[in-house]
Order: C-alpha cells, then structure tokens, then sequence
C-alpha cells in the first residue's frame, strides 16, 4: 500500500494544483531566469530610470518658455479686447486723469495675473516633456524667463540711444 501511495504521489504531483485552476511551478512556461536584466537586491529600476532620465532638461525648459511667452500674447492681445470692447478706449482726458489711478491697479493685477497664468502653461508644458521632475523643469521655465528679460533689459539700456527706432520714426510721418 506505501508503495503505491509514493507512485500515486509521483505521479499526481501536481494533481492538487491543478483542481484549484493553478499549474505547478515546475510547469509553467515563459518564465524568464535571473539574469543580468533582472533587478537587483536594493537597486530599484525606477530610480536608475530617474537617475538617468532626471535632471534639469534645458529643452524643455526652453520649449515652456516659448509656450508662456505666446500664452503672454494671446491673453494680453484677449484682455485688450475685452478693455476696447466696454469702451476704456473712449475715455476722455479728464475721465482718464481722475481715474488713472485705478486703470493703473488694475492694469498692473490684470498683467500679473497673466503673466502667472502664463508661466503655468509653460511650466506645465516642460513638464510634460520631461520624463521627471517636473516641478524642477517649471523652475526652469521661470528661470529662462527671468534670464532673458535681464538681457533684454541690459541691452535696452546699453543700446537704448543709439537703436532708438521711435525717433528715427519720427521723420516717416512727414513723408
């Protein structure tokens, strides 16, 4: 009797694995070994992917800037519309004078507010493109930004007298 219970159980190995819907892990198929690719003990894909993915990406951060400044235009270009539209165009110059004041709040809140808005889409945009950290990429959108507006604004004042277009303008209107 023991000895055809050892044959029935040789036989059946995975007998009791198989009621239950389970193939025996002897059985399966396509399983793949361990080998070079498979992960390591302690080292976690993911961050090897981050480690050489991650980072700044200077181009990303360039296209973001490129978005928010073409969002600057099409929501400055939308906000003077709706201004021309209920009419702050037809003020008059005393109208104008008493309220400068309050056209000037909330011209420069109206500008902030888009600017944020702008440097949003950016930031978002180069995040996307990036694989990771996309807050750093945001940063970085802001930080392009930041740069070039400084350039721009040495260079005004270093070429400002000599490249003054609106004075060598001004003898077109006698033509």
């Amino acid at each position: 009797m023991a000895r055809e219970t050892e044959r029935h159980s040789a036989t059946n190995a995975g007998a009791a694995d198989d009621r239950h819907g389970a193939v025996p892990a002897d059985d399966r198929r396509g399983a793949v070994a361990a080998g070079d690719d498979a992960p390591r003990a302690g080292h976690d894909p993911e961050h090897q992917r981050r480690e050489e993915y991650g980072g700044f990406n200077i181009g990303a951060a360039f296209f973001g800037w490129l978005v928010a400044i073409a969002m600057t235009a099409l929501l400055v270009a939308l906000i003077s519309a709706a201004g021309a539209a209920i009419g702050l165009t037809e003020l008059s110059a005393s109208e104008a004078t008493s309220s400068a004041e309050t056209i000037g709040i909330v011209g420069a809140a109206l500008l902030l507010l888009v600017l944020f808005l702008a440097y949003l889409c950016g930031g978002y945009v180069a995040g996307r493109m990036s694989r990771y950290d996309g807050a750093r990429q945001g940063l970085g959108v802001w930080l392009i930004g930041l740069r070039i507006t400084i350039l721009l604004a040495v260079a005004g004042a270093i070429f400002g007298a000599e490249y003054n277009l609106l004075q060598q303008a001004d003898g077109w209107r006698q033509v």
